[in-house]
């Protein structure tokens, strides 16, 4: 499949087409005096200088090199004088939204193509595409800021503080706004049409594979053995126990695991849980401190959260984005008395935002 993927993407995204939607760009909002003042400065020293590391940043080597960068970055950061240019550079070029509009908009494009060509008992609803959408673009423009800063200084490294300095005084003028903002808009609509024709290719090969259909998911109630609480499972599920360390001692988790469609679904709870209450701490700070601790413990990043009720107890409910937003958690965590009760549903984002798995989160019955 990635061979046929590597194949759609070279027929379908084209530096020419894209090329020629720049050209019918300029045209449509052509600025004799403008255009005539860039021009200019491309043919600045300073301006061939840029413009070679520019097309030599986009190199394999270079993306190589701007992940050594970032990482000698926290161990020897730039000249302060030197990260405040990036920064200018950054900000009047637009680069957050910027890139945040364009990912949003291929990925979007590529999602609804693939959606439109798939059979009908495939397909997603427009809640789940906007929801998937939403999710893989906070995911990923996290990790796209962060690596703007190191990207920037990296690409420009060869620049002295002046030339660094002229550059950006260019990039904030009239004229550089104008070819910027012909050149992003036009690139964007180029993207977008070859990623809605790509999306609905890929659709295309989709359809041929011999997939099988997802099985009926059976829900079997499980009650503790104390009746303390029940909840359905997709299935059976496994019992295991664990022993945590603590500063007293060690505490038991219980958990229960079980799996259906490719989602894990697992429900954990502590007894004789630590005082947390009792030494100062408030709920909310417990259950915020929960959600952060399930994103470090896999690396991902927390999506959302929002604090809910049952019955007495309190509780959170939050989301973690893994692998760029391909993967995802849902969870509940509730604190009851001295228990600390956990629900995860874990597995391919498309899987998790439906609502196949949702009566194992709504099923929750805590006494």
């Amino acid at each position: 499949m990635s061979g046929i993927l590597d194949g759609l993407l070279e027929s379908y995204f084209v530096p020419e087409k894209i090329l020629g939607e720049v050209r019918s760009g300029l045209a449509g909002d052509y600025r004799k005096k403008a255009l005539k003042k860039y021009l200019k400065w491309l043919n600045s020293k300073t301006g061939k200088k840029v413009t070679e590391l520019e097309i030599a940043a986009t190199s394999p080597q270079a993306a190589v090199g701007i992940m050594v960068y970032a990482m000698k970055m926290q161990q020897t950061p730039p000249p302060e004088s030197r990260a405040t240019l990036a920064k200018r550079m950054i900000r009047v070029l637009g680069y957050e939204e910027r890139l945040e509009r364009r990912t949003g908009a291929i990925f979007s494009k590529i999602m609804t193509g693939i959606n439109q060509a798939l059979a009908v008992d495939r397909k997603l609803s427009g809640d789940q595409l906007e929801e998937i959408n939403r999710i893989f673009i906070a995911q990923s423009s996290k990790q796209t800021k962060s690596a703007l800063l190191p990207t920037v200084l990296f690409t420009y490294e060869a620049l002295d503080d002046k030339e660094f300095e002229r550059y950006v005084r260019f990039l904030e003028s009239p004229e550089a706004a104008w070819f910027n903002d012909v050149i992003f808009n036009s690139q964007l609509d180029a993207f977008e049409a070859d990623a809605a024709r790509f999306g609905t290719a890929v659709a295309g090969e989709i359809a041929k594979l011999d997939i099988e259909k997802p099985e009926a998911v059976h829900w079997k109630t499980y009650r503790a053995g104390d009746r303390s609480f029940s909840l359905k499972f997709p299935g059976q599920p496994e019992e295991n126990d664990t022993e945590i360390p603590t500063g007293d001692g060690s505490l038991t988790m219980h958990a229960l695991t079980a799996e259906a469609g490719g989602v894990a679904v697992v429900f954990t709870w502590v007894n004789d849980y630590p005082p947390l209450l009792e030494q100062g701490y408030d709920t909310e700070e417990i259950l915020t401190n929960a959600s952060k601790g399930a994103a470090a413990n896999v690396g991902g990043a927390v999506l959302d959260k929002k604090f809910l009720k049952h019955k007495a107890y309190d509780g959170i409910e939050f989301r973690v984005a893994l692998m760029g937003g391909a993967g995802l958690i849902k969870s509940r965590v509730y604190v009851a008395g001295k228990r600390l009760y956990q629900a995860i549903i874990t597995g391919p984002m498309v899987k998790v935002t439906s609502d196949k798995m949702n009566p194992f989160l709504d099923s929750i019955d805590i006494r």
